[in-house]
């Protein structure tokens, strides 16, 4: 899979991964690593393109079928194993166990962050714009802690979306952190970015 890599500015201690949005690529979503790398200087930042291509242009996770919210969860789970195994060679590459990495992704990307990040028990997840995919997934642990970022008037994914979320895995026992943006589209604003930053640096404390 073609990736873009940011090296950590300091000794790497750990791996943030971006998964960009349905029919976006790595170098639209490299404007995001590097805000994140300006904050989080001991990550290195793996920005890779999906597996599919879409017809409209750029690239997909998995098909979107309709409005078929189920057909987006079996497309998911399909590809899963290739997730895994992308992850799992950044993991043992870097000599790093799961705790080390944390997910961050928009819209399509935020849903693998999401659904990925609790099978794989990552140290934690970042949603911007996203949903969760199948309210039914098993959590096995207090891990991955959860921040979920949207725009109050987002019209792609409406923000009731991040509120079902919330609530759902907060009944299964994972921390879930919310913001909500000014903005009014289906978008990563700067304003996301700075307070996913405090939420990674948080997490980094502990």
């Amino acid at each position: 899979m073609a990736e873009l890599l940011i090296k950590s500015r300091e000794n790497m201690k750990r791996t943030i991964v971006l998964f960009h949005g349905y029919g976006k690529n790595r170098d639209i979503f490299a404007s995001v690593g590097r805000a994140f790398s300006r904050a989080i200087t001991d990550a290195d930042i793996h920005i890779p393109n999906a597996f599919q291509e879409c017809a409209e242009g750029g690239y997909q996770w998995f098909p979107f079928i309709d409005e078929n919210v189920e057909s987006w969860k079996m497309a998911y789970y399909d590809v899963e194993p290739q997730l895994e195994e992308y992850v799992a060679n950044i993991v043992q590459e870097k000599k790093q166990t799961y705790d080390d990495v944390t997910f961050v992704g928009f819209s399509q990307g935020a849903m693998i962050s999401i659904m990925l990040g609790i099978k794989l028990q990552v140290k934690a997840a970042i949603a911007f714009a996203g949903q969760l995919l199948d309210p039914n997934i098993s959590v096995n642990s207090n891990q991955p802690k959860i921040f979920m970022a949207h725009s109050k008037m987002d019209k792609v994914v409406p923000i009731s979306e991040m509120y079902s979320a919330e609530k759902i895995l907060q009944s299964k026992g994972l921390t879930v952190k919310t913001f909500i943006s000014k903005a009014t589209e289906h978008v990563v604003d700067i304003d996301m970015i700075k307070v996913s930053d405090d939420f990674l640096l948080e997490q980094n404390s502990h």
